[in-house]
């Protein structure tokens, strides 16, 4: 429905209301017309023209003739206003619907910007995975030769460890003998002497397996810990880039 067909639908009681009391007017004034002509048929005829009915009667018709005359002029005016109003209305929306199509012709050139910073920044994240998958790869493959080395100590450290228990091993059998040992107390004494004297040798040598085995142990929890570093930055660069790009990461 357009402006004009809003304005005449919201006006037809009114219009109604006009035509019917024009009619009213018409039908009023064409009773004063038929007591007019009735009075002047009287005095031809030699009636009474004081008649107090047909008196009362014309002023009350010249009565309604003239209240018909003043609504109908009211609602002239009334008519007119509407017409002003559909008018400046009209205006009104005609500037609404420009202005919509201003901002629609915006947004529209808005999105094409975004669109053009969407590829341009599609195209350099497709350059950063790259970059970083290679970077990934060369991680991966410098944790793997680590993990070789890391596996090469343990299996050293373990074979020091089995030396080291043989050690002690050796150690008690020594002690036991020097108590089962029933000599006399010099030759106990001197047997004693050389027997510490080879614990002694074995305990140095136990003390300098033991600082070794420190020292290996030492070194491995420094490669464990750089190898967890390492995992824990490859996770994280693989979390980035699956934040980034959609993907979900799987651990190596």
């Amino acid at each position: 429905m357009d402006i004009d067909e809003a304005v005449m639908e919201v006006n037809q009681t009114k219009l109604s209301k006009i035509i019917q009391d024009v009619q009213c007017a018409s039908e009023a004034h064409l009773k004063v017309e038929v007591v007019q002509s009735s009075s002047k048929a009287l005095v031809k005829s030699g009636g009474d023209l004081t008649s107090e009915e047909y008196e009362r009667k014309f002023k009350q018709t010249e009565l309604k003739y003239a209240q018909a005359k003043e609504q109908l002029s009211f609602y002239k005016k009334e008519v007119k206003a509407q017409v002003m109003l559909k008018r400046s209305t009209k205006k009104e929306l005609q500037e609404a619907v420009k202005q919509v199509e201003l901002e629609k012709m915006e947004k529209v050139r808005v999105l094409k910007g975004l669109d053009s910073f969407l590829e341009e920044h599609e195209t350099k994240m497709k350059v950063f995975i790259n970059d970083k998958n290679d970077l990934v790869g060369d991680w991966t493959r410098t944790t793997n030769e680590k993990d070789a080395v890391l596996r090469q100590q343990v299996n050293a450290l373990k074979t020091k460890e089995e030396f080291l228990n043989d050690a002690n091993k050796q150690i008690e059998n020594y002690r036991q003998e020097v108590q089962e040992k029933d000599v006399s107390l010099v030759s106990l004494e001197k047997e004693v002497c050389s027997q510490w004297d080879e614990i002694t040798a074995l305990r140095q040598k136990v003390k300098l397996l033991t600082s070794q085995n420190n020292s290996l142990k030492a070194d491995v929890e420094y490669l464990e810990e750089e190898r967890s570093q390492r995992r824990k930055t490859k996770w994280y660069h693989r979390f980035v880039l699956w934040r980034r790009c959609g993907s979900s990461p799987s651990p190596q």
